[in-house]
């Protein structure tokens, strides 16, 4: 374990998968990782043990992304434990194993609802409470986050994938445009990563 950098960052669907291993590397590089489950403690109490065990500092924050209030609460969590946040990465994100023929109404809802509506909520709230001179980042997970453009070597083309196109787009969007202005004043760098190439705006000092 490094020497600790005084950071703190918020991963989100930390608890397995490629979330639970970002969580571990930034804590690795010296940050203090806030763990965002949504489901089962287990996993994330767990990792936060391992972190821990090996010198580092964590915290499991539960929280629904697609709930404002939950995010909220998440970020509170974070401040009144360690007094801010620094880094946020959208990592949590659904993805209904079914054509686009046989998803229901239901399933595409809280699709939306977690992977578009979900990273919104994050973000805006990092806009809100993230300290001057930080980064936040929305990731590209194994378990199909909006920015994603292929999942497991399966390219978009395939139907299977298609109805996750909204909400790539527009997460992409929205880091490249709509949060470089506001964030680049603070010297706050917003970075979309996708499995091909990522897209990044590093900030530019002001006075």
């Amino acid at each position: 374990m490094e020497q600790r950098t005084g950071r703190i960052a918020i991963v989100t669907g930390a608890s397995r998968g490629i979330g639970a291993a970002v969580a571990e590397r930034l804590a690795r590089d010296g940050f203090t990782v806030v763990i965002n489950y949504s489901g089962d403690a287990a996993p994330a109490e767990a990792l936060v043990r391992k972190i821990e065990d090996k010198g580092g500092r964590a915290l499991a924050a539960k929280a629904d992304v697609s709930d404002a209030q939950a995010v909220r609460g998440m970020f509170d969590a974070a401040e009144a434990a360690f007094g801010g946040v620094d880094v946020l990465v959208n990592n949590a994100g659904i993805m209904p194993l079914s054509t686009i023929a046989d998803t229901g109404d239901a399933t595409f809802e809280r699709l939306i609802d977690v992977n578009l509506k979900g990273t919104f909520n994050t973000l805006r709230e990092a806009a809100r409470r993230l300290r001057n001179g930080c980064r936040r980042a929305s990731a590209s997970s194994g378990r199909a986050t909006p920015v994603t453009r292929t999942i497991a070597g399966v390219p978009w083309r395939s139907r299977r994938w298609h109805r996750l196109s909204p909400c790539r787009a527009s997460i992409s969007s929205a880091c490249k445009r709509i949060l470089v202005k506001p964030m680049c004043r603070r010297c706050v760098t917003a970075t979309s990563l996708t499995s091909r190439r990522s897209s990044r705006t590093s900030p530019t000092p002001r006075p």
